[in-house]
């Protein structure tokens, strides 16, 4: 080869080579004025994903026994015969435990509370209760039936259901009436707003 020819070829490796090196320097200015990564895969589907709503199960406040996941809709015909009988009253409603006896299981409960000035004598609300289940069909089973000096209860079914129908009365701070007094005449010394008459109905559901 001649020499002419010889140094024409170097001097357009050399071009070459330069334009190579100049677009490296120039990819590598463009990386560092977008300091912005390109997310992976694994960080795309991280952003996307979103977590899935999970259901509260209606739960009710009636102590260690109290029934778990209870619709609360079972109880919709009870609340209705209560309300019947007590259409002035705000009534409660809850998951608890159905206790008679030798009757274990679990329930929801209708609740009417109020003062003594509110709400007849505990006794007049036993009375109202069973009346109002009569009434639509219920009857009672008596040898469950227990009374007390500040509470009653009872048992009645209607076809396969059954209710525990209670009522009772104490006073709003128990530490009035000491241990060593009858507490029927303690009651009698408190003054109507210091005493708390309620009546309930549990309707076992299971």
């Amino acid at each position: 080869m001649e020499p002419q020819t010889m140094s024409l070829t170097r001097a357009m490796k050399r071009i070459s080579l330069g334009v190579a090196l100049t677009a490296s320097l120039l990819l590598l200015a463009c990386s560092e004025d977008d300091p912005t990564p390109t997310p992976t895969a694994t960080e795309t589907a991280t952003e996307t994903v979103t977590e899935a709503p999970t259901a509260t199960p209606v739960t009710g406040g009636g102590g260690e026994d109290a029934a778990q996941d209870v619709d609360p809709s079972a109880c919709d015909g009870i609340e209705r015969l209560v309300a019947g009988a007590f259409p002035d009253a705000t009534l409660l409603r809850d998951a608890t435990a159905f206790e008679a006896g030798s009757l274990v299981g679990q329930g929801c409960r209708v609740l009417v509370t109020g003062d003594a000035d509110e709400l007849p004598t505990f006794v007049e609300v036993a009375q109202a209760l069973r009346g109002a289940l009569e009434a639509d069909g219920w009857t009672e089973d008596i040898q469950y039936a227990a009374d007390g000096p500040t509470g009653t209860a009872s048992v009645y079914e209607k076809g396969e259901d059954q209710v525990l129908v209670s009522a009772g009365v104490s006073p709003k701070d128990p530490s009035v009436c000491p241990p060593d007094q009858i507490i029927s005449e303690c009651l009698e010394g408190l003054e109507p707003d210091e005493v708390e008459v309620h009546g309930s109905v549990v309707l076992r559901i299971d």
